[in-house]
């Protein structure tokens, strides 16, 4: 019976060591992605713009596509477009309508879309 109850302690520990595991790590999540935003928008400030554009794709590329990141796809865009790389800008753009066809750059992006499709 004693056997019985280490083992049953033994598996609860480890039970709780996991989920300890996962709540940290899930926690320390949030300000990664904080963090990499921010470097990102100085880069993009900076106007290292090709930079700023994959560092930016390497971000959503963690996280789902909700409003709360729709201002980060409009950029990648927005990025490709000012590193003069428009073919990318297009693709990140077209990605932006796919993603967000109400968003409040949609018009925009259409628009920039259309006017450079002859330069991709």
């Amino acid at each position: 019976m004693w056997r019985l109850v280490r083992q049953q302690n033994a598996i609860g520990a480890a039970i709780l060591i996991v989920a300890f595991a996962f709540r940290v790590s899930a926690q320390e999540a949030a300000p990664d992605l904080a963090t990499a935003h921010a470097q990102a928008m100085a880069e993009f400030q900076a106007g290292n713009f090709a930079k700023a554009a994959t560092d930016l794709e390497a971000l959503v590329a963690r996280v789902e596509a909700t409003p709360q990141v729709e201002p980060i796809f409009y950029t990648i865009g927005s990025a490709y477009f000012n590193a003069e790389n428009y073919p990318k800008a297009i693709a990140a753009f077209k990605n932006y309508q796919a993603k967000f066809p109400k968003g409040p750059h949609a018009a925009g992006v259409a628009f920039a879309s259309l006017e450079h499709a002859p330069l991709a």
